[in-house]
């Protein structure tokens, strides 16, 4: 069996480069080597110390094995645990998180929050960030060229996310600083003095919500945002607790705060670089849905994945993953995966779907799923009513030091209006 101790570089770490140039630029000519290349689909990756995943089908199984935990505290790398009297109210509310909680606490608190994940909620999400999303167009109406990145990847998530969650507009950079703050708080590349300034921006965040929690329970109604609908859930006597509520409203700024950024370039830029699947969806805008999981399958920004940690010895593909060892389970590379989609490298906005792993699966699936899909959805429609007639002015430029994606800089659109 191998284990990640044998030295010799095996073929999957020569061809899957998750931090070369040519993947940050070319990511998808790196996967097509690594399929084409050889028949392994599960590799060391040294700088990470984890292990990588690039099988659709293995990923899928993986984000379904009960021995795995998304519990960063798991990791053998993770730093000491806070002994439970010396937690501060931040490192209390990550533990309240949907990352964090075992099988049966995070089943009991989904159910309870069911209704603030529900359809109903998405479409008053929708009708509820309509003004967003058409302030921000107007600020670029008149543009010969605009720059995505800096423009709408910046203020349709951040001000979306803010009001689902009920966020005073006087606390917006508070909440907003929260999010960046929580997504590198437990990235396994930051250092102990990173983590210890961005401890003190949580915790201030951390603080408002209370204040703000505090403030809905005392109110003859809680509001119908998504505080709101947390705070009035119950299940005959059972209900969430303020912990819960902030555990919950934390994995939902995780996951929409970098990740919605990287999403409105990816879309823009999968489209505007085919321009004959562009000119299909504004033919048929009711093919929006399904343009936006294919643009997020072909055009992924993911430089990493979906991160697991061993409860116990488990053994995929003939490789024995110790307990404490980390899996990376790699959507961008399974999104590929020519043994589960016709002809991958190619952009189909009409294509299958079915089965796909882009916001993940199973019980742990991507907790900003509907608001993701609803920002994505709405910016795309206004984008091809403003400008029908837009064309890339220049490649993408890219961060390439960014700790997990294939952040894109600036990305340069040509209104021709």
């Amino acid at each position: 069996m191998l284990e990640n101790s044998d030295s010799s570089a095996t073929d999957f770490q020569k061809l899957y480069t998750p931090q070369s140039e040519e993947y940050l630029n070319h990511y998808r000519d790196v996967v097509n080597e690594l399929f084409e290349g050889t028949d392994q689909r599960m590799g060391w990756y040294d700088p990470w110390q984890a292990w990588i995943v690039t099988s659709h089908q293995l990923c899928k199984t993986i984000l379904a094995d009960e021995r795995l935990t998304p519990d960063f505290m798991n990791w053998k790398f993770a730093p000491p645990p806070t002994p439970e009297e010396d937690k501060n109210d931040f490192e209390i509310m990550l533990d309240n998180s949907l990352f964090r909680l075992d099988r049966l606490a995070h089943r009991r608190v989904r159910r309870l929050a069911a209704k603030a994940f529900s359809m109903s909620q998405t479409d008053k999400i929708m009708a509820g960030i309509v003004d967003i999303v058409s302030d921000t167009f107007d600020k670029v109406a008149n543009e010969e060229v605009f720059d995505v990145s800096s423009t709408i990847a910046v203020e349709i998530p951040r001000r979306s996310i803010a009001r689902l969650v009920g966020i005073p507009p006087e606390n917006s950079e508070i909440f907003d600083k929260l999010g960046w703050a929580m997504v590198r708080y437990n990235g396994f590349t930051t250092s102990p003095e990173d983590r210890a300034e961005l401890l003190k921006i949580a915790l201030a965040g951390v603080a408002m919500l209370q204040d703000l929690i505090a403030e809905r329970r005392a109110a003859d109604t809680p509001g119908d945002d998504f505080i709101g609908v947390l705070l009035e859930a119950q299940d005959g006597d059972d209900r969430l607790n303020d912990w819960e509520v902030l555990g919950i409203v934390a994995a939902m700024l995780a996951a929409g705060s970098d990740t919605a950024s990287d999403m409105h370039p990816s879309l823009i830029y999968a489209l505007l670089d085919n321009p004959e699947q562009y000119e299909k969806l504004k033919q048929d805008p009711s093919l929006v849905d399904n343009a936006i999981v294919e643009a997020l399958r072909y055009e992924a920004f993911g430089k990493t994945g979906l991160h697991r940690y061993a409860l116990e010895d488990v053994e995929f593909e003939g490789i024995t993953v110790k307990r404490g060892e980390q899996i990376i389970i790699a959507g961008q590379a399974a999104g590929l995966d020519p043994s589960q989609w016709d002809n991958p490298q190619e952009f189909d906005i009409t294509r299958d779907l079915n089965g796909n792993i882009v916001f993940g699966t199973g019980a742990h699936v991507c907790a900003g799923l509907f608001l993701a899909k609803a920002q994505a959805k709405l910016m795309l429609l206004e984008f091809m009513k403003r400008f029908p007639n837009a064309t890339l002015q220049e490649m993408p430029t890219r961060d390439p030091d960014h700790y997990n994606a294939r952040h894109v800089t600036k990305l340069l659109v040509k209104t021709n209006i």
